[in-house]
């Protein structure tokens, strides 16, 4: 009997204990009504819930954030201007007219600029306009999807699947469909690609948020108004404080949001995919901001603060034999609620070997910043990489000493 009690206590500790590490693996509230979902850090890409989030699936308008990125960046470089006047083709301008889909109505006999068509592909997910601005930065609806393939690969995107501008299914393209995709063909991407997409997105054009956060925008075409509403009904909840990114729906896709939010400290960005419903999209993300908010402290670490776990690294040729080291800028982790910075491993990677004389401030190289126990990082790194700075001025040691080191093999 005495045996047996002891098995039975045994395997309820087991159980006891199993359930809490399964909870500080995963201490963040599963979603249940959506295909898959992300969270992560917009600036150290750390990963703070995920599920399913590698499985590529379509994502619709969402699409459009890669388009926006692509545009972004064209214009920065000079090679198009938010003034550039484009005229629609006859194709596009049917698209824009028809019903089934999101638009602002285009007429293919009138010019319209750049930054009105940006606006109402963001704002009010215009599908026409987002074809107009393919073709306004590559000569046709073929060559930007090309463009968008190897920018997605440069993200280091290797599963998209990609067949258009705007994410719109291949029939509704008509002769501007891309040559070998299929009638049902559309774009798909995992909620780890969109994640991706959107924190290379804000990192290099943040005032993409400037035209995000709108609520409605009017798109003038000679005199004639058309008031756009925002898809995401986020931007009127004051609660959690989202200024973006972009929704996308369709049969296959279903119901999907890409959000993002600084409210908590440091930005993050939710990706829903395949929600069940229009509110269900919106639910499912306030739900995960909830959960993150509830499970997460974000922890600042300061510019000239010391490394988590590291004090001292080597010097050679100095009058001390060990350095001391900061971080050079402020950054942050996410920490669980049961975590300190004691849960933060550090790994030093210096530029060269660090020899004396060195300044205080000086730039010796840099550090990666992982949280035990966490989801880990986009892109698959091992964790956040930043640069570090020797936090005390080392002066070189005199000849002699150097030469007594030298003798006796001590630095």
């Amino acid at each position: 009997m005495q045996k047996k009690l002891i098995v039975i206590f045994i395997s309820i500790f087991i159980v006891i204990t199993g359930s809490q590490n399964l909870v500080m693996a995963d201490n963040v509230p599963a979603l249940t009504d959506v295909k898959s979902a992300i969270a992560v850090d917009a600036n150290s890409g750390q990963i703070l819930y995920e599920t399913k989030e590698d499985e590529v699936y379509p994502v619709a308008s969402m699409s459009k954030l890669l388009t926006a990125y692509i545009l972004l960046d064209k214009i920065n470089h000079h090679e198009l201007s938010w003034n550039t006047k484009v005229k629609p083709t006859k194709v596009e301008a049917e698209i824009s007219h028809n019903s089934e889909l999101t638009n602002v109505p285009l007429d293919s006999t009138h010019s319209y600029p750049i930054r009105e068509l940006y606006q109402a592909m963001l704002v009010g997910s215009a599908n026409a306009a987002a074809m107009v601005i393919a073709r306004a930065v590559s000569g046709s609806q073929t060559n930007f999807v090309k463009l968008m393939r190897v920018t997605a690969k440069n993200m280091g995107i290797k599963d998209a699947k990609l067949y258009s501008a705007n994410g719109l299914p291949t029939e509704y393209l008509k002769s501007e469909k891309y040559p070998s995709a299929s009638k049902n063909s559309e774009n798909e991407l995992s909620a780890q690609d969109m994640a991706i997409i959107a924190t290379k997105l804000i990192k290099d054009y943040p005032e993409i948020l400037n035209t995000t956060k709108l609520q409605n925008v009017q798109f003038n075409d000679r005199g004639k108004t058309t008031s756009v509403t925002n898809t995401n009904r986020l931007l009127s909840d004051n609660t959690f404080q989202v200024d973006g990114l972009k929704t996308g729906t369709s049969d296959a896709a279903g119901e999907c949001i890409t959000a993002t939010t600084s409210k908590y400290g440091s930005r993050i960005i939710t990706v829903i995919i395949g929600a069940n419903s229009d509110s269900q999209r919106f639910e499912q993300t306030k739900l995960l901001l909830n959960n993150i908010s509830n499970s997460y402290n974000y922890t600042v670490i300061g510019a000239g603060q010391p490394i988590p776990n590291i004090s001292n690294v080597k010097i050679l040729k100095g009058k001390q034999k060990t350095l001391p080291i900061a971080m050079q800028k402020t950054t942050g982790l996410w920490l669980n609620k049961e975590q300190g910075t004691q849960d933060i491993s550090a790994k030093f990677h210096p530029n060269s070997e660090i020899i004396a004389p060195i300044k205080k401030y000086q730039n010796v190289g840099k550090v990666t910043l992982t949280v035990e126990g966490g989801y880990g990082f986009l892109n698959g790194k091992d964790g956040m990489t930043t640069s570090v700075s020797a936090n005390k001025t080392i002066d070189k040691a005199n000849i002699l000493v150097r030469l007594w080191r030298d003798i006796t093999k001590t630095n």
